[in-house]
């Protein structure tokens, strides 16, 4: 039988009335709001000192778009030759693709500049791990359980369930209670 795991969720909240398009006179640039609550997520991380990659390929080391295939060079270059290694063959037959793939890859380096930020609800100051974000009304699908099961089985090679996240991003007021995931 394979061993459970748990991921309790973090929440973050935004000004609802920045939310408006364009459009509608707000300040977000798409229409259907695409990608914004991983935005809102990753200003989060940026203002407590992280940087943050939202668009790289666990499973390919080439992808197609220039930028993408940049920022996948810089995720493989934090994470250990083992777990490149993992990503590209046995995660990539798990999945089959990057469906599922966590959202953003969260990180900040340690130098002599750098002020050294924890982050409170983390036991381990970690240099870098992965955020799958949500939206109020999101569900977890499938393909994420199956990509966060892959990754969370292989902590023998510096991975683990340590090294993910799971993020919601609600409007200010919004009543919810932060859930935890099995999977």
């Amino acid at each position: 039988m394979k061993p459970k795991f748990r991921i309790k969720e973090h929440i973050v909240y935004y000004d609802p009335q920045r939310r408006r398009s364009w459009n509608e006179g707000g300040t977000w640039p798409h229409k259907n709001h695409y990608g914004f609550h991983e935005a809102v997520i990753a200003a989060d991380f940026r203002l407590r000192g992280y940087e943050v990659i939202h668009d790289y390929s666990m499973t390919k080391t080439k992808p197609l778009r220039n930028v993408t295939n940049y920022f996948t060079k810089l995720v493989h270059g934090f994470v250990s030759r083992r777990a490149t290694r993992f990503f590209t063959t046995e995660l990539k037959e798990i999945t089959g693709s990057d469906d599922g793939q966590p959202d953003l890859f969260v990180f900040h380096q340690d130098t002599p500049n750098d002020p050294k930020i924890r982050y409170p609800e983390y036991p381990e100051n970690l240099l870098w791990f992965f955020v799958e974000c949500k939206g109020p009304d999101e569900a977890i699908r499938e393909t994420q359980r199956k990509f966060w099961r892959a990754i969370a089985e292989r902590d023998n090679i510096d991975l683990g369930i340590k090294r993910l996240n799971l993020f919601r991003a609600l409007p200010e007021g919004y009543k919810y209670e932060p859930k935890e995931y099995e999977f």
